[in-house]
């Protein structure tokens, strides 16, 4: 059934109701509108996520850049994977395309080598933080770098788990809506 089709029945059925009850669908109507806006929000979600990580930690792989350590290679050749995963999953996952699913695990197991490398502060990461601390001018640097490796590995999870998390719900509707034709 098309989203068009979706929309007259639900018009014809909320002709014939009166009353409570006519307030009641369309409520319903709205929450079932809702939420098919939650696939959208969440590949918008990564997608604003990773590009907003890469423009806010610019600064700091420049400072670590001009201080001329080469310790942002690394650091970047780390991060890029992932975030090009990240955003591949997510457009197919919009697409609800069949490799939406897989690629949104293939992010998911990314994320988790990434987030305990970056928790434990251990190479590539530690060497890179370890510069940039260095050679910044911010007075509180030791704690910004412990609250990005943090963060950065939080807010990824939480990205992953809610990718799946759609990409699941979308694969199981596709496969109904597969065998039902």
């Amino acid at each position: 059934m098309s989203r068009r089709e979706w929309v007259q029945a639900m018009r014809s059925e909320l002709e014939e109701v009166r009353g409570f009850a006519r307030v009641r669908w369309v409520c319903g109507i709205a929450w079932v509108f809702a939420l098919g806006l939650v696939v959208p929000a969440v590949t918008a979600g990564i997608a604003f996520g990773v590009i907003g990580g890469a423009v806010e930690n610019r600064r700091v792989f420049l400072e670590v850049y001009r201080s001329g350590s080469d310790s942002w290679i690394a650091a970047l050749a780390f991060t890029v994977p992932t975030a090009l995963v990240a955003l591949t999953a997510a457009l197919l996952v919009l697409r609800r395309h069949r490799a939406g699913l897989a690629l949104a695990y293939g992010f998911a197991a990314l994320v988790i080598v990434s987030a305990v490398i970056s928790v434990s502060n251990s190479a590539p990461v530690g060497p890179f933080m370890a510069k940039w601390e260095a050679v910044t001018t911010d007075p509180k640097a030791d704690d910004h770098a412990e609250e990005l490796r943090i963060n950065s590995a939080i807010g990824a999870i939480g990205a992953a788990l809610a990718l799946i998390a759609v990409a699941r719900r979308r694969r199981r509707g596709s496969q109904s809506r597969d065998q039902s034709t």
